[in-house]
């Protein structure tokens, strides 16, 4: 758990360094695509640090408990970042699913107090970037022209083709 809590971080320095670009995506709003250089490819790194970091919170002491924090406040700024609708839905699952793990660190203020921490970290982050990037988000979840429409690429033929060929097959 220890190590994949960091796997968010070979992308964060890159981004620090400016060996990874922060380039305008398909809606020519930034998005961090890490050194995948795509947002979709990004994510499960993200994810599976963010999922572990969740669990850290469960077994570690009260120093690694600090540090899973930050790594926890780090790695959903980043999320929110790549801009990737199916990152932050995965964000959430993943958040619904763990709280009730997490039930035993809410009892104590200090736990009230880590959660509150990285529910606002989604918020509070928005305030920190040149862009509006949950209104961004947010656009892409629900305007046609920037959220899943027909439109968007070429998903759908394939997708058609896919389900023709298991019908008739």
């Amino acid at each position: 758990l220890l190590v994949s809590s960091f796997f968010y971080l070979p992308h964060l320095i890159g981004l620090f360094l400016g060996l990874v670009n922060f380039e305008a995506g398909q809606f020519g709003t930034l998005v961090f695509g890490g050194f995948h250089n795509d947002p979709n490819y990004l994510s499960p790194d993200l994810l599976f640090s963010l999922l572990s970091q969740l669990f850290l919170l469960l077994i570690s002491n009260k120093n690694m408990k600090i540090i899973s924090i930050i790594n926890l406040i780090l790695t959903i700024a980043l999320i929110i970042l790549t801009g990737s609708r199916s990152a932050i839905m995965t964000s959430f699952v993943i958040l619904f699913l763990t709280l009730p793990l997490l039930k035993h660190i809410v009892k104590s203020k200090k736990g009230l107090l880590i959660l509150v921490i990285i529910f606002g970290t989604f918020i509070s982050s928005n305030l920190f970037l040149k862009n509006d990037r949950i209104s961004y988000i947010y656009d892409r979840f629900t305007l046609n022209e920037k959220s899943a429409s027909l439109k968007e690429n070429e998903r759908f033929g394939v997708w058609d083709i896919a389900f023709e060929t298991i019908n008739n097959g």
